[in-house]
């Protein structure tokens, strides 16, 4: 087998086993959330104007165009998420042929495919392909700069780091970086670089105004309010956050990268230095936002290459001390290791030992809602936006799914403002028996918690499956 062969085999079971991670991640509450708001927008609607939404625009768009598909647009957004993964590693590939000295291109393909904290929430309808797509074009652009298009590659570099706040705002950061490193890098000297970059941070920033400028009181509630609600009254504590947080950073196979950075010393190379401040800035900014461990991820790409650039410098700086290794038994050890270690840095394996249920696969939710969709009647009301949405019924209170857990925290007056529904919203549905079906999860009940005896008083059980029960009308 030649070696072009061996490279397409290698992509072959890279596909097949992303393929196989899309079918069998069970199904994250948000990815529902994800797809509902892109109904939205298919609709005509606006977000943060017409219904509530909790991240910056830019990943609903994307996810938009696929999300009125049913059950399918769970598939469907997957594999645009794996697309993502598939094209940022392309772009990091090419860097890391360019600045390894032997070429180990496997070696790169193996560190990259087999982190499975990383591929557990990338593959998801969420935003952590897009910002890990975007980062890796965008440090593939800023690598550019030394070459013959350098004004050309100014522009696109910012604008993509300009395109990243668009997907969350804390990669600010990294565009500040970027400006930093830039300055740096090709000592502006003539008035175009300065116009190139600063139209490429302009331009996207000039399209959010355009769309959202009458109502960026709408958008500042949506983007900053919501979440200090969210992180003063429902997320955990700072330490239990920032405890789980540095956990997920150091999970044993990221352990293994940032050894084998450690250890290669501290010479560091203009690019290994950009590398190491947009992976150190990004996790620092989260000191002042929201701690979710699985934001870890979208830097995992940068923590993968900057460990593969340094591998050279590891084997200088090991292999003297331990006389019975040499370069390809290291290499050995290590990888076997990184992939031995795989199943710890799997968050919901964690589940399976404390002996909890785990959401839905994909293949048991396309189940369930064809058991739904044999029920008679159109309208159907859930306690999680899944349910509703991936059937082929009328979903009731689509447009207030961004209410869920916030409406106890918010006054009357921006309840009214905001469009935000209260539990009496949905009381007042139950009793009035306006939905024909609903669907009631006593493990995810956002926005039907505490309602479930005034439901089993208005309607009958028909259909029980793991901790969902769905009711039809009496």
């Amino acid at each position: 087998m030649t070696r072009h062969d061996f490279s397409k085999l290698i992509y072959v079971l890279v596909c097949l086993f992303l393929l196989f991670i899309c079918v069998i991640r069970p199904v994250n509450y948000d990815e529902a959330y994800y797809l509902a708001s892109g109904q939205e927008i298919l609709n005509g609607s606006l977000p943060y104007v017409d219904f509530l939404f909790h991240q910056m625009p830019l990943s609903i768009f994307i996810f938009a165009p696929i999300s009125d598909y049913g059950i399918k647009s769970l598939f469907l957004g997957r594999l645009l998420s794996a697309l993502f993964l598939f094209a940022s590693y392309f772009f990091l590939r090419k860097l890391s042929i360019k600045y390894s000295k032997e070429k180990k291109v496997f070696l790169f393909t193996v560190l990259f495919f087999s982190n499975c904290f990383m591929l557990d929430w990338v593959i998801l309808i969420k935003i952590y392909s897009i910002s890990i797509f975007l980062l890796s074009g965008a440090i593939y652009c800023y690598d550019n700069l030394k070459g013959d298009y350098k004004t050309l590659f100014v522009f696109l570099a910012g604008i993509i780091f300009s395109l990243l706040i668009f997907v969350k705002i804390i990669f600010l950061i990294n565009l500040l970086i970027f400006l930093v490193f830039l300055s740096d890098l090709i000592r502006i000297k003539r008035i175009f670089y300065f116009a190139a970059v600063t139209c490429s941070i302009i331009l996207p920033v000039l399209i959010f105004l355009m769309i959202f400028g009458k109502n960026l009181d709408e958008v500042y509630f949506n983007i900053f309010d919501i979440n200090f609600i969210t992180k003063k009254n429902i997320d955990a504590s700072f330490s239990v956050s920032l405890l789980k947080f540095a956990c997920a950073f150091l999970l044993p196979q990221n352990l293994i990268l940032l050894f084998i950075i450690v250890v290669s010393g501290f010479k560091y190379s203009s690019f290994e230095k950009f590398l190491l401040a947009n992976i150190a800035g990004f996790i620092l900014i989260h000191f002042f936002s929201r701690m979710l461990m699985e934001y870890v991820s979208s830097v995992i790409p940068l923590l993968i290459l900057l460990s593969f650039l340094r591998f050279d410098k590891f084997e200088v700086n090991v292999l003297p001390r331990f006389k019975f290794l040499n370069r390809k038994k290291l290499s050995v050890i290590l990888i076997s290791l990184y992939i031995l270690l795989s199943p710890f840095s799997i968050e919901h394996f964690k589940h399976i030992f404390e002996k909890r249920n785990l959401n839905l696969s994909p293949m048991q939710l396309y189940y369930l809602e064809e058991r739904i969709n044999l029920m008679p009647g159109d309208k159907i009301l859930s306690s999680w936006e899944g349910y509703s949405i991936f059937s082929k019924k009328i979903p009731l209170m689509k447009q207030y799914y961004g209410s869920a857990f916030i409406d106890e925290f918010v006054g009357e007056k921006d309840k009214k403002k905001y469009g935000i529904a209260s539990k009496k919203d949905y009381e007042d549905l139950i009793i009035s028996k306006v939905p024909d079906i609903i669907a009631y999860d006593s493990s995810n009940n956002a926005h039907l918690g505490g309602l479930e005896s005034l439901i089993a008083m208005n309607y009958v059980p028909y259909i029980e499956y793991h901790t969902i029960v769905v009711y039809r009308k009496q």
